[in-house]
């Protein structure tokens, strides 16, 4: 999980979660700058759905072993 900050830090927070299965920008790219003139917004980006991020999920019906996902994630 990433947390993006905008705005001046020295202004009432303001926190915005997405959606379930939401990119943060879809959710809030248009308001952010609005409300980072009055606030200072943090944004939550969830595993998986951040563009910076390398992350690797096993399906939940997968039958690999513990071993293998950490080899695959190591490689």
């Amino acid at each position: 999980m990433k947390f993006y900050h905008f705005g001046k830090e020295d202004r009432p927070a303001i926190f915005l979660f997405p959606g379930t299965c939401c990119h943060w920008k879809a959710n809030f790219g248009e308001v952010i700058p609005l409300l980072a003139d009055h606030f200072h917004v943090v944004c939550v980006s969830y595993d998986g759905f951040d563009e910076t991020e390398n992350t690797i999920f096993a399906h939940c019906n997968a039958s690999e072993t513990k071993e293998k996902i950490i080899e695959v994630q190591v490689a």
